[in-house]
């Protein structure tokens, strides 16, 4: 795994630990313009009740931030992880206990980001993993 893909597995790791409230710390919102570029552009597609363009630091909270509000509780399971010069894909189980209806979720989720100058400038969130993987140029 290089450098990308270490980031990826670095951020589950961390979310595991501590959560989606970790957005919430003064300290991480603070690290935030040191890790995340300025304009990071953050697209979902295909999932339920959750899709769009999310722009600015502020749109990548939001997103968190509107993502974290459904689930009581969570879990990320990497389950591949590819990278290349400035990008990294990510195929997750997603576990999840729904905040509303109690309900057990699992499902795979697939990501695609991109970096510039060490800072992220894209991710992209996708209900079937294989749109990940193919917006990386790779075989699902």
């Amino acid at each position: 795994m290089g450098l990308h893909g270490d980031r990826l597995k670095n951020l589950y790791e961390l979310l595991n630990r501590h959560g989606m409230e970790i957005f919430e710390d003064p300290t991480v919102i603070a690290a935030l313009p040191d890790l995340v570029d300025e304009n990071v552009e953050c697209r979902v597609v295909g999932m339920p009740g959750i899709a769009g363009t999310y722009r600015g630091i502020e749109g990548y909270l939001s997103l968190i931030r509107e993502w974290a509000q459904d689930w009581s509780a969570q879990e990320h399971e990497l389950l591949r992880v590819e990278d290349g010069d400035d990008w990294a894909v990510a195929i997750v189980r997603h576990h999840g206990k729904g905040r509303r209806s109690g309900a057990e979720v699992s499902m795979e989720l697939g990501w695609f980001v991109r970096y510039r100058d060490g800072k992220l400038v894209r991710w992209d969130t996708y209900a079937d993993p294989a749109d990940a993987l193919r917006e990386a140029g790779l075989a699902a």
